[in-house]
């Protein structure tokens, strides 16, 4: 067997010293790779959070444009309603003021007029009647689309504390 000398030892040693190094380099170069690798995918999943919140975002806008729409269209037929409504008074104390006159003319007029005068009345009634449809048929579609917005703005919210979750993790 030979022996072992001083110079076995130390070119074992700064074997072993080399090595270390080497390794330590080799390693220190993988962890930098991986480290940037992992911050590139974090950076990726929290622009795609950060686009996905500003999709939400826009889509919220939207919606609240839609509902303040909605909402002044409802106000339109509110007032609508109140013009119709004066309409239907100011044809009621018309129809009432003819009614009187009528009495003190009716020995003056012939039937054709008298006739007109039905026609008109009921044509008046029709529209009411029709308007008056029109408007409950707005009434029953504006509620729809108050039930729709407050459903997004659930989703919205929810969407809003998952990013808030999702950023805490990432924090982490």
């Amino acid at each position: 067997m030979p022996d072992i000398n001083a110079i076995h030892i130390i070119i074992g040693a700064a074997s072993a010293v080399i090595g270390i190094v080497l390794g330590w380099l080799i390693r220190g170069r993988r962890a930098s790779s991986e480290n940037s690798v992992a911050k590139a995918g974090w950076q990726e999943q929290l622009n795609a959070q950060r686009s996905e919140h500003d999709r939400l975002t826009e889509q919220n806008k939207t919606l609240m444009e839609q509902v303040s729409q909605y909402a002044a269209s409802g106000s339109d037929a509110h007032n609508r309603v109140k013009q119709l409504t004066e309409s239907l008074k100011e044809s009621n104390e018309q129809r009432d003021r003819l009614e009187a006159q009528s009495g003190e003319l009716r020995d003056r007029l012939s039937s054709e007029f008298e006739s007109k005068l039905a026609a008109e009345v009921a044509s008046r009634e029709e529209r009411i009647e029709s308007m008056r449809k029109a408007l409950e048929g707005w009434q029953a579609r504006l509620p729809p689309l108050i039930e729709k917005y407050a459903a997004r703005n659930k989703e919205a919210e929810q969407f809003e504390s998952d990013l808030v979750a999702a950023r805490e993790r990432i924090a982490e």
